[in-house]
Order: C-alpha cells, then sequence, then structure tokens
C-alpha cells in the first residue's frame, strides 16, 4: 500500500494518533499530483487539530491552502472545499490566540462560498474589536447575511438588535422565552425600561435562568440592587454550573454586610463548578476585599490578577475583572495604579458603563473636577442617549459645590425622575440634594408620585423608608410612622428601628397614637416573577439566595493563587 493511501485509510477510520505517527516516521510526498499533495495536508493538519497540537496543524493547513490555488477545478469534495478547509484553519489559529490571522484566513474565503457557519464566525471576530467603527459595520454586513440565509438564527438576531441595527424582523411565538429577550433588548436600546421589563415578565414561559440574568442586569443597570440581586441569584439557584452574571451578583453581596454571607456561599460553589470562569475568580477577589485588612486586600489583588489573565474571545481582558483590581488597588491607597487601570478598561470595553461611574467617583473623592469632566465627555460618545450620562454629570455639578450648579443638576435630576422613574439613583442622588438643603416638601412630593411607578418590592419600599425619613425631618411622625410601615410590609427591615423610635416617642409625647402596625408577611409569588406591583409586572424579590441552600459557608481564607 502506498504511504499517501495508508494515510487516507487510517484518516477515514479516524485514527488520528495514527496518522501523525506515521506522517512522522515516514513522510512521502513524492510522486503526487498538485491535489492530491492538497489533500495530503488537510489530512495531517486536521489530524494534528484533532490531537490538540494546533502549531503543527497550523503549519500543514497554510501549506493546503497555498496549494488550493494550483488546483485547476478546485475540490468539491465534502469537508475539503477551501471553505471547510479554512474554517478548520482559523479555529486552529484561534487556539492559538492569533485572531487577526484567524480573521484573515477567513476573509480570504470568496463571496460565492460564504455559508452561514462562515459569515457567524467572521462576524464574532469583528465584533469583538467593536471599538472601530469600521469593523462593526463590516460586522453587522456579514450578520445580516447570516440572518438572510438563516431566519432562525436569533442569537444573531439579538447582537444586532441590541447594537441598534434596524432591521426588520419577526418572532415565532412558539419561542417565547427568545421572543420576549429581543424585544425587551428593543425597547432597552430605546431606554424604555418599563416596556424591557414587562416584556421580560410578561412574556417569558416560566422559570428560565436567561430571562432572569437578564432582569438582574436590567436592575442593576438602573441602581435597583436588592432587585437584582433576587433575580441573579435565582438564576444561580436555577443551574449552579454556569457563572455569567455572577459577577455583578458578588458584587452586590460583597457592598452589604447583611448579604456578605451568601457570598461566602456563592464563591466556592463556583470554584467548584466553574474552576476556569473568570467570574469565580472575580467573586472569590470581592470576597475577600469585602473581609477587609491587609492581607485580605492582597488576596483580593492576587484574584484580580488571575481574573484578568483569562482572556475573553478576541484576547481581551474581562472589563469587570479590570474594574475589581482598580477598586482593590483604591483600597490599598494606590490611588494612581486605580486610575490608570480603569483608563485601560475604558480603552478595551468602552460599553461598560460601572468602569465610567467608578473612575469619576475617584476623581470627584480627589476634587478633580477637571479629569472627572473630560472622563464624561468620553462616556458621552458611547453612552449618550443613556439618562445614566445625566447622573453623573448632576454628580460632578453637585460636587463643585457652586451655587448655579447646583441648581442646574437640581433641574436635572428632575427632569430624570420625572422621565425614566425607574432610574432609582437618579432618585437617590436628587433626594440627597432636598435633604442637604432641607427641602422636604419638595422631596416628599417627588417620592410620592414614585410610589405610583410600578416598582418592585424592594425598590418600593426604598422609597418608602425614605418617604419615612423626610415625613420624621418634616415632624409628621404619623405620617412617618405609616410609610415606615408600608417599607417594612415591603421588605424594608431597617424601618423596623424607625417605627419602634417613632413609637416610643409618641407614647411619650401623649400624642396621638397609630394604630397597631399592620406589618404581614408578603403572600407567597404565584408566579416565577410575582412581586412587582401592580400586576402586570412581577419579579420576586424574596426569592432565597441560593447560599441558603445546597452551598457550605467558606470558613477560610480562599485559596491563594
Amino acid at each position: 500500500m502506498r504511504y499517501t493511501e495508508a494515510i487516507q485509510t487510517l484518516y477515514n477510520a479516524e485514527l488520528y494518533e495514527e496518522v501523525v505517527f506515521l506522517h512522522e516516521l515516514d513522510s512521502n510526498t513524492t510522486g503526487l499530483t498538485v491535489k492530491q499533495e492538497y489533500m495530503y495536508n488537510v489530512y495531517i493538519a486536521d489530524s494534528y487539530s484533532y490531537l490538540e497540537q494546533y502549531k503543527h496543524g497550523i503549519r500543514h493547513y497554510e501549506l493546503a491552502t497555498l496549494l488550493y490555488f494550483r488546483i485547476s477545478r478546485g475540490v468539491i469534495t465534502k469537508n475539503f472545499a477551501e471553505s471547510d478547509v479554512r474554517y478548520r484553519y482559523h479555529k486552529c489559529l484561534l487556539k492559538e490566540n492569533r485572531h487577526e490571522d484567524a480573521l484573515d484566513v477567513l476573509l480570504k474565503v470568496p463571496t460565492e462560498a460564504l455559508t452561514p457557519k462562515i459569515c457567524s464566525a467572521i462576524a464574532k471576530m469583528l465584533h469583538a474589536k467593536e471599538k472601530v467603527i469600521l469593523e462593526k459595520n463590516m460586522a453587522v454586513k456579514y450578520m445580516r447575511s447570516i440572518i438572510e440565509s438563516c431566519p432562525m438564527a436569533y442569537k444573531t438576531l439579538d447582537e444586532l438588535v441590541r447594537a441598534g441595527i434596524k432591521i426588520d424582523f419577526e418572532l415565532d411565538r412558539n419561542f417565547r422565552n427568545t421572543s420576549a429577550l429581543i424585544r425587551a433588548h428593543k425597547s432597552i436600546y430605546e431606554n424604555d425600561i418599563v416596556s424591557a421589563v414587562r416584556t421580560l415578565t410578561t412574556e417569558g414561559a416560566g422559570m428560565n435562568r436567561t430571562i432572569c440574568i437578564e432582569l438582574g442586569k436590567l436592575f442593576y443597570m438602573v441602581g435597583m440592587r436588592n432587585d437584582a440581586r433576587s433575580e441573579l441569584a435565582k438564576a444561580h439557584a436555577i443551574d449552579e454550573d454556569k457563572a455569567d452574571g455572577m459577577d455583578i451578583l458578588a458584587y452586590i453581596y460583597s457592598t452589604d454586610s447583611k448579604t456578605r454571607k451568601y457570598l461566602e456561599g456563592l464563591a466556592p460553589t463556583l470554584i467548584r463548578n466553574c474552576p476556569n470562569a473568570v467570574e469565580t475568580y472575580i467573586a472569590f477577589g470581592y470576597l475577600s476585599r469585602a473581609l477587609g485588612g491587609a492581607k485580605h486586600l492582597s488576596s483580593a489583588l492576587q484574584f484580580s490578577y488571575k481574573a484578568c489573565n483569562i482572556k475573553l474571545f478576541g484576547g481581551r481582558t474581562h472589563s469587570g475583572a479590570m474594574l475589581l483590581k482598580a477598586l482593590v488597588l483604591k483600597d490599598m491607597d494606590r490611588y494612581a495604579d486605580a486610575i490608570t487601570h480603569l483608563k485601560e478598561a475604558i480603552q478595551d470595553d468602552p460599553l461598560n458603563f460601572d468602569l465610567y461611574d467608578t473612575i469619576i467617583s475617584f476623581f470627584l473623592q480627589e476634587n478633580s473636577y477637571e479629569e472627572a469632566r473630560t472622563i464624561l465627555t468620553g462616556c458621552s460618545v458611547y453612552h449618550g442617549s443613556d439618562p445614566r450620562v445625566h447622573v453623573l454629570e448632576a454628580k460632578l455639578l453637585m460636587k463643585r459645590g457652586v451655587y448655579e450648579d447646583k441648581k442646574e443638576a437640581q433641574r436635572m435630576l428632575e427632569r430624570i425622575v420625572a422621565k425614566h422613574p425607574f432610574l432609582l439613583d437618579a432618585a437617590i442622588v436628587l433626594m440627597e440634594y432636598y435633604e442637604a438643603t432641607n427641602n422636604f416638601t419638595k422631596g416628599i412630593e417627588m417620592l410620592n408620585k414614585l410610589t405610583n411607578t410600578k416598582f418592585p418590592y424592594s425598590s418600593l419600599a426604598m422609597i418608602h423608608h425614605l418617604l419615612g425619613e423626610f415625613y420624621v425631618k418634616s415632624d409628621k411622625p404619623l405620617e412617618a410612622y405609616n410609610h415606615f410601615n408600608l417599607a417594612i410590609i415591603n421588605g424594608h427591615t431597617d424601618s423596623i428601628n424607625e417605627l419602634e423610635l417613632i413609637n416610643n416617642a409618641l407614647a411619650q409625647s401623649g400624642g396621638i397614637q397609630p394604630k397597631q402596625s399592620t406589618v404581614i408577611p408578603r403572600a407567597p409569588p404565584t408566579s416565577p416573577h410575582s412581586n412587582l406591583l401592580p400586576i402586570p409586572f412581577n419579579l420576586s424579590s424574596n426569592s432565597p439566595d441560593p447560599s441558603l441552600s445546597n452551598q457550605e459557608i467558606m470558613d477560610e481564607d480562599p485559596p491563594q493563587i
């Protein structure tokens, strides 16, 4: 049997180790035609690739693509056409982190040979380099081609909708969660948070991890931290073997001593189930940071380095890992290093709003107004239509301390709260200003309007708590009592102490006593997202954290890297 026939026989039998063994001992291509030599190099390249010896595979794929141009009539054998070989060639290059070369290999596929699979791979690589406008436009071209060839490619359609690309589409009613997700992303791009929440909570079909993750990210984006925590924790309970979104949950857990115990359960679960996920090391980093002290901060920095070294597709660093690293460096009084890392993160991922928020807060703490203004200008380039940009601007104006600036910030925040009542961060900043200026009447008026908004339970509870505080400072204890009571009913346990203080004060003064507290436990939810008031929005804010079941409490320091 001739050498090349033996190689072909072994290849067809999928005995790739045998192919490589024979090739490395007795390689012989004497007397082969160009087409036969092309096929031979593909056999060898595929075999090396299957054995994960990618550098050797790349060498033979390169030889094969060069030989293909010398074949007069091409190759139409299944899996050996130029487009098929180039696709496998690019997969090998990606394994070696040669992303630019992988993209170049696929871009040389003739237009008539482009398949949806190849278009998807090209679009994915171009999309990973989304800082360059030209490449974004090229990605859109290939993504549109995928939709035209395969209308059911809903992930590609979702990416186009999230990017604000105008495209006509119809969604199959049988795919309820998929349809709800895409429609919600369209609403989010249009800054219609109310419609996005309504779509996700009423049009989806039952408990779904992806829907919970999207709701959690949505609530986090607008400042509803407790509601974000609830949805992300629910997602983790549904499937503990996935890590996406858990970096945000870890951050939320770490910001409150009452929820830190849940982080002590979340992090070990992630390291057990998702040991190679960047979110796992981010979670351990936030846990170490929350514990405080020089030793734990050093561990947090180690975890952030580990997270930064886990590269995303396209060779990029996870911007959440860079954010963690900057926060830890700031805690260690390494202010300049923290700023440098945040600037690098923004350059790499300009769409992450948290990066702008954090670096501007750092600058404002140092009274570096011009630097903060420069960052804000850059933020508006990528987030110009996002009302959160104006909240950042209002914070900057407030911090400057000039009377005219503060009044302008007040007007700006009042417009935002009126137009985007779900943006709780704006309402909180505005209430802080009203409190600082003793303008409790204005604050009460604004907060009472917000109570009529369809907030989830925990966010509504916060508003009632703020109302109670403002009524106390306005010397209206009975009204304060009622709102603290409503806050407790909706799950704001911090209001209990305020309620007792008012009760005791009224008893000592001999004033009118309020009726017995109407604090009652909430009824259990009747649907996966059934805690929004009033119907039809319903999101659970009292679902147990996953750390309350199936997770051990971490009783020792996180493992060292």
